[in-house]
């Protein structure tokens, strides 16, 4: 994780384990983050199953800053 830092990536996650105790609580923010509209995320590049090499070698050279999708279809 430490490497991650030098160049200026993380790793980040949310653990709402403890929101199961309160189902209402675990509503409320659902709802609070429904109502901010936000919008869908759009993947930045899309590759066909075929071309999972190329999605690989593009993901290595960490130069994109969205998602990236394989599609199987």
């Amino acid at each position: 994780p430490g490497e991650l830092l030098k160049h200026n990536r993380a790793v980040m996650g949310f653990n709402l384990i403890h929101l199961l105790d309160d189902i209402s609580v675990l509503k409320e923010y659902a709802f609070d983050l429904l109502d901010l509209n936000l919008p869908a995320e759009t993947p930045e590049h899309i590759y066909p199953f075929h071309e999972l090499p190329q999605a690989i070698t593009f993901l290595q050279k960490g130069n994109n800053r969205g998602k990236v999708v394989v599609e199987v279809k």
